[in-house]
């Protein structure tokens, strides 16, 4: 599914850079963002239709904008570029991502059907010249059936970095809702007036409630000091931010958030599963922030022993996988937050388990199941679930090692999508010399593009660290790894608990030979010290930053990329100290649930 959507961000490509092409690379994030905004769309609609494709675009677009836009090293969508080192760094996750969220998040605030009659009008009147950026407001203020001023509202969004918190108090049956930049760092000190809209947004807001289901509109201009909104009558529960639609995070006081986590602990299909992975993604990163008590968060997660749909369960894995990643550290903690991620995933983990029919007709199939399956087991295997575990163990033994009657084909599970799982994780829990070198020699001999990066990452899964070291300098070799694949098979090797410190060494020893064989300006060598660092929450690692880039001054496209890996870093070690044993000792504290 990856690949189709892949490819179904191309064709927009055609309409929005060829057929009406972007009058400078100022414009790059209309392009972009047009095109990613669509391929969701485009994948479900023509390629993989019942696949709920679109419901995707939270995990793989919006809430990776959301992580990135919430640090200070954020930049705004609207840049100017001034030479080639500012058009390579503008590739980046804000020109995507952030962008097509925005797009999504107007288009929903109007008539998306509008949206569209509008957007291929305006394409033929264009076809053939160029565009700047007033072509998306002018769509969108054709649209608009509010008389909204939308230059003004869309400026708001792409001329400022960063998105809001709206804060919500309740009085009665009224919502006073108020708003501020939402930053993961409490303490971060920034200046409002280096913006020009002084980190204020113009919001549209949209709710529902026990008693409304249909989302309610209101917008909350970035002059206005709060919003107000008075229901005609009491309700049990409202939920703001409908489906997550809205680019923006939203909290609640304690007395309001106790409604929604008992919805999710009664009744959790009250919610749609788009609401109810929003609810998990703002409570997790309103934590992380220190806006929120990790109680109630750790609480909350405990309805995911109900929960049987995929979106919620891929945040909600995500989430507490990068918390694990901080605690991993030696002493009782970890150990501690396996035994509380076990119990959440034990009882779906043996209803699923590894066996789901089998897949022969993708079009045909409801993805949701294929999803599901994949989210728990990965998060299964993550934590060591002793059951999952020795499963793994011996479905890795029966395929790549049958006896010498047996017929390796029968020993795939049903599920080809899980492939990919089963390699690497035996391989991380068993796999010794005897092991490696008997994959190592299925890898070279694969001609199969996709087969053969599988095969990579499972190399990369071993826990022997002396046959890591030997496979970083075997993987320099184009003989072994293409040259468009080495960076990949760094990150791939720096996920492994174990081979996370050898690939930072190796990097700092050998950033030369990287930079003559990709350049400065390679997007891909610019983004791989965000992705080997991007765990490490030691005043150590930070320091070793800070020296390796003092070492390398020269920065070319990667300037921002160095400023967020360091406040990354910078965020994990003011996690620890304000978070680690508040956490920790709540998870001591748990009891599993028999």
């Amino acid at each position: 599914m990856k690949d189709d959507c892949t490819i179904s961000h191309k064709p927009p490509h055609v309409w929005y850079g060829n057929l009406v092409t972007m009058s400078w690379w100022d414009e790059l994030w209309l392009s972009k963002g047009f095109a990613y905004s669509l391929k969701h769309k485009v994948t479900e609609d023509a390629i993989l239709p019942g696949w709920q494709v679109t419901d995707l675009f939270l995990l793989e677009q919006m809430h990776s904008a959301l992580a990135i836009d919430a640090e200070l090293s954020s930049h705004p969508i609207v840049q100017t570029v001034n030479n080639t080192d500012e058009v390579t760094a503008i590739f980046d996750e804000i020109s995507y991502k952030k962008m097509s969220s925005i797009i999504r998040m107007m288009e929903n605030s109007i008539k998306p059907t509008i949206f569209e009659k509008e957007n291929y009008l305006d394409l033929k009147k264009l076809m053939y010249q160029n565009s700047e950026a007033a072509y998306l407001s002018k769509i969108l203020q054709e649209c608009s059936l509010d008389n909204l001023n939308v230059t003004a509202i869309t400026d708001t969004w792409t001329r400022q970095k960063g998105f809001p918190v709206v804060n919500v108090k309740k009085s009665g049956n009224k919502y006073i809702l108020t708003q501020k930049r939402f930053l993961i760092d409490p303490n971060a000190d920034f200046d409002s007036s280096e913006s020009e809209y002084g980190y204020k947004w113009t919001i549209p807001i949209t709710y529902i409630t026990n008693k409304i289901s249909t989302p309610i509109l209101v917008w909350f201009d970035k002059d206005a000091k709060d919003l107000v909104i008075e229901l005609d009558d009491p309700v049990d529960w409202i939920k703001f931010n409908a489906y997550e639609v809205g680019y923006y995070r939203v909290n609640y006081e304690q007395n309001e958030w106790n409604p929604l986590y008992n919805i999710l602990r009664c009744q959790h299909e009250t919610l749609s599963a788009l609401d109810r992975a929003h609810l998990l993604e703002d409570v997790f990163s309103l934590a992380y922030a220190g806006q929120l008590d990790y109680g109630l968060v750790m609480n909350m997660m405990k309805y995911l022993k109900r929960e049987r749909h995929p979106i919620p369960w891929c945040v909600a894995s995500s989430k507490l996988m990068y918390i694990f990643s901080l605690l991993r550290d030696g002493g009782v903690f970890p150990k501690a937050f396996k035994r509380y991620a076990g119990d959440l995933v034990d009882g779906i983990y043996h209803e699923i388990g590894w066996g789901l029919k089998e897949v022969t007709d993708a079009k045909n199939k409801d993805y949701t199941d294929i999803r599901l399956q994949k989210t728990i087991l990965e998060f299964a295997l993550a934590v060591e679930h002793k059951d999952c575990s020795l499963a793994v163990k011996r479905i890795f033994i029966k395929y790549f090692f049958p006896t010498y009657d047996e017929d390796r084909i029968e020993h795939v599970p049903a599920n080809p999508y899980i492939r990919d799982l089963f390699s690497y994780y035996g391989m991380h829990f068993i796999g010794d010399i005897s092991a490696w070198e008997s994959i190592f020699k299925i890898y070279k001999a694969e001609n199969n593009r996709i087969e053969k990066l599988m095969l990579m990452r499972t190399l990369t899964a071993i826990k022997d660290t002396s046959i890591l070291e030997q496979f970083i300098v075997t993987a320099t070799d184009e003989k072994y790894v293409a040259v468009q694949d080495f960076l990949g098979c760094l990150i791939a090797m720096s996920e492994n608990p174990v081979g996370t410190p050898l690939v930072w060494e190796w990097v700092r020893s050998n950033w030369e030979f990287l930079v003559d064989r990709y350049t400065l300006n390679d997007r891909h060598l610019t983004s791989l010290i965000p992705s080997i660092t991007k765990t490490f929450a030691t005043q150590t690692s930070l320091d070793e930053m800070e020296c390796f880039f003092a070492k390398y001054p020269d920065v070319g496209a990667g300037a921002m990329h160095r400023a967020k890996a360091l406040e990354t870093v910078s965020n994990n070690i003011k996690w620890r100290a304000r978070s680690r044993m508040k956490l920790g000792t709540w998870l001591l504290r748990y009891r599993v649930e028999k």
